[in-house]
């Protein structure tokens, strides 16, 4: 990872409307959206002729969990459980976050099929989530204040990108994940809720490319979000086409945990220049030319986790899904809980360009 460079980055683009600066940006926020393609063309053009469907689908999981998925979901603890700062200020909020493996413990142990229904749902809103929070950080480096339409059309087309063609499948029990079925309410299986989410779709479209042209016949377009959202809502909506969802979604989770372990490397040097890191351990694993040495202690906690799976599957005489889910999803499901704190505070990464 590349990301040495950021103090001679922000030196030339300090008055550019980038989060770091247009070359950060690109590679690691917007263009990394190409390691999407990597897992599907491996398991549809190599793995799967290879090893067979479900041989293929592990070693999916595998890699981008070992390469960058577990990394991403380990590196959120950098700025929270692991800041005496953030445990001081937010108890509640800490604590209740605790209850979270609780609640995965027990429905791992009472329905995996449940368990992984819920866990798809909140994956979804948390992928956008993030998209969503890139273009509020964006936001505050334009050089005038967005309005509050502009915001509101880019959130509706980014939030309804993922649904229509997800939901025509949830609808049909055709939206399989890890040989599961993805669970929804009865009252929502019917083709009305199909319908809806096409239509908020290409409403929610239709304005964004309204808007986008407007900006630019007015020269107010921030690039850089307009091209992060595009690429976004075509990935989100096309990705669901696919007709093993389990390696689909891994591409997605590929460019997702890209852009977020950026963010949290961004983002703790940021903090780390204000004084606001309390430990000794993060404050050294953020310094000038560490970021190889920020990525593999959390390559080697993701390694840590697999050891563990094995133990509790052993100890607790689980199975090896119920291992498998409880040791991933507490770590994961906790991510989440904690991200939605980051992703409404832009200004924990970006100062705004504008009072």
């Amino acid at each position: 990872m590349a990301m040495q460079s950021l103090a001679a980055e922000r030196q030339t683009a300090a008055p550019d409307p980038w989060i770091c600066s247009a070359r950060w940006d690109m590679t690691f926020l917007i263009l990394s959206a190409g390691l999407v393609a990597a897992p599907i063309l491996f398991h549809y053009a190599l793995l799967e002729p290879l090893l067979g469907t479900q041989q293929s689908v592990w070693l999916v999981n595998g890699v981008v969990a070992l390469a960058i998925g577990g990394p991403h979901m380990y590196s959120t603890y950098t700025y929270t459980y692991m800041e005496r700062d953030f445990l001081r200020r937010y108890p509640v909020y800490v604590a209740l976050g605790l209850l979270i493996p609780i609640g995965v413990i027990a429905t791992a142990l009472w329905d995996l099929q449940v368990l992984v229904s819920f866990f798809m749902m909140w994956a979804s809103v948390h992928v956008l989530h993030q998209i969503v929070y890139l273009t509020d950080c964006y936001r505050m480096r334009m050089p005038v204040r967005d309005s509050q339409w502009s915001r509101a059309i880019d959130y509706a087309v980014v939030i309804t990108s993922l649904y229509p063609l997800a939901t025509q499948k949830l609808v049909r029990s055709e939206f399989v994940i890890d040989n599961y079925v993805i669970l929804i309410p009865g009252f929502l299986r019917n083709d009305s809720i199909v319908i809806l989410a096409f239509a908020a779709f290409a409403v929610s479209l239709a304005l964004f490319i309204g808007k986008t042209l407007i900006e630019v016949r007015e020269a107010r377009a921030h690039y850089g979000k307009t091209l992060l959202i595009s690429i976004a809502v075509v990935l989100a909506f096309f990705v669901p086409t696919f007709g093993n969802l389990s390696v689909a979604f891994q591409g997605m989770n590929a460019w997702h945990s890209c852009q977020y372990m950026a963010l949290v490397w961004y983002m703790n040097r940021l903090r780390k220049e204000r004084g606001e890191v309390s430990s000794g351990w993060i404050r050294g694993m953020f310094g000038p030319g560490r970021s190889l040495h920020f990525y593999l202690w959390m390559v080697g906690l993701t390694v840590a986790a697999a050891v563990v799976m094995s133990v509790v599957r052993v100890a607790a005489g689980l199975t090896q899904e119920q291992a498998y889910y409880i040791v991933v999803l507490s770590p994961l499901l906790l991510h989440y809980y904690l991200d939605h704190f980051l992703f409404v505070r832009p200004d924990r990464v970006m100062r705004p360009t504008v009072s």
